[in-house]
């Protein structure tokens, strides 16, 4: 199939929410189903897109900032086109023929065509997840109009220090600013939510941790996805498909039983860190029923 022939389905599931929230459990949970195809984070909307990505007055990529985009694709995604196919995007942008949503759909399908082969190359699902797509909802329902959003939301506490302890690149980056991200992400997806209803099922990492099986039937029933829940004791394996090898925070997750893994946490994080993150996010702690990290 050449670059410009593909057609992916236009219902594509976007699994958003604040980073170490459980995005990659539901991410997982969802491509162990029948006919459901998923790939690393793309990081397309909130990196390489923003970033990278120079259109013209009618939307389409110019051709000089393609060199741009193809480093950060492999910077991001691990992922590397072929000198053909590099030539060939770069002959569609030239012909004023490559709009950002064919760019991104020709990373989407170089992804997952594997194994859709491999499978059944009949009607099909695909889940994109990258968590700070929380940010750009509105342009991905632009690019996507029958696309379906699963919103994760976890206690600040174990998901901001969750943050900072696992990822190298958010070491030294204070508390508050990691929290006011938390906040973002929870107005973001609210805002969105309230726009658009029917679009975004949203659900807490201690819920479905503690009821996979009742919250992913509610997550099936709202995308429009037939379920079968004797596939999700796979989920490790699912979730390893979808994982680069630089990402190392992510890997020991996949070998456990699912399970919340708030209370690792507590022998983690100094209470008065804890008591500084919830002073900061007060509100929002109360709007979605949480408690005191130190008092749950």
């Amino acid at each position: 199939m050449s670059l410009d022939e593909i057609k992916l389905p236009q219902d594509p599931i976007f699994v958003v929410g604040y980073p170490r929230s459980g995005t990659t459990l539901v991410q997982a949970l969802l491509t162990t189903q029948r006919n459901v195809y998923s790939l690393p984070e793309t990081h397309f909307f909130n990196v390489i897109n923003r970033k990278a990505v120079r259109a013209d007055e009618q939307g389409f990529i110019e051709a000089d900032c393609l060199e741009r985009v193809f480093s950060l694709i492999r910077e991001k995604i691990d992922m590397r086109f072929s000198r053909a196919e590099q030539r060939h995007i770069t002959k569609l942008a030239r012909k004023k023929k490559l709009l950002p949503k064919m760019l991104f759909e020709i990373i989407v399908w170089h992804c997952i065509c594997e194994d859709i082969k491999q499978g059944d190359t009949g009607s099909f699902r695909w889940v994109e997840k990258t968590p700070n797509h929380a940010y750009f909802l509105e342009t991905i329902l632009s690019f996507y109009p029958q696309a379906f959003f699963v919103n994760i939301v976890r206690h600040p506490v174990p998901a901001v220090y969750s943050r900072k302890v696992n990822f190298p690149f958010n070491k030294d980056k204070p508390l508050d600013w990691l929290a006011k991200l938390w906040r973002r992400s929870i107005e973001e997806t609210e805002t969105f939510a309230q726009q658009h209803p029917g679009k975004m099922i949203s659900l807490k990492y201690e819920d479905l941790t503690a009821d996979v099986e009742a919250w992913f039937s509610k997550v099936c029933d709202f995308i429009n996805l037939k379920s079968d829940m004797a596939l999700i004791g796979s989920h490790s394996a699912a979730a390893d498909r979808v994982t680069l090898e630089s990402e190392v925070w992510k890997k020991k997750d996949h070998y456990r039983d699912i399970s919340n893994t708030n209370d690792t946490y507590r022998q983690v994080v100094p209470p008065q860190d804890a008591a500084f993150i919830e002073d900061l996010l007060k509100d929002k702690l109360e709007q979605y029923g949480y408690t005191p990290f130190f008092l749950e």
